[in-house]
């Protein structure tokens, strides 16, 4: 059985002289990206701040919306943000607690960039505790709502 994915392998040109494992930190850059890139410089470019008005606001939610079934989600339920910090701290400051982890915690995966978990929960006040899971679980020093 052939790779369906093998298709696009032409799209990623790095990968004709190397074999490229970083996919979690800075992937393969598209072929297209030079061009797309260049589209954006320009209007930047001509419109300035204005830029925004012309797609620019869209383009986070049009985006999410394209990748949506590769997750198995609908329009409208995946949230394309900057990064992971940046992604985990609205989650962070808005948790109301759930059976396993009470109000003001915050459990998180050891596979988790620890990056993440300080740049997210430590300005929250937010500090290591103890754990049976397989993880970290967090306990706040300010009440989160």
């Amino acid at each position: 059985m052939t790779d369906p994915l093998l298709a696009f392998r032409a799209e990623f040109p790095i990968l004709e002289r190397t074999t490229y494992l970083v996919s979690h930190s800075l992937g393969a850059m598209p072929r297209t990206v030079p061009d797309r890139l260049a589209e954006y410089v320009d209007t930047w470019a001509e419109l300035g701040v204005r830029a925004w008005a012309h797609g620019w606001w869209e383009m986070p939610i049009d985006v999410a919306n394209e990748i949506a079934p590769l997750l198995g989600a609908g329009a409208g339920e995946v949230a394309m943000v900057p990064n992971v910090s940046l992604g985990i701290s609205p989650v962070t400051t808005s948790l109301t607690g759930e059976p396993a982890i009470a109000a003001g915690q915050v459990f998180m995966y050891q596979v988790a960039h620890s990056s993440t978990n300080n740049a997210a929960l430590n300005p929250l006040g937010i500090a290591p505790a103890g754990s049976p899971l397989a993880g970290t679980l967090y306990t706040a020093g300010v009440s989160c709502p």
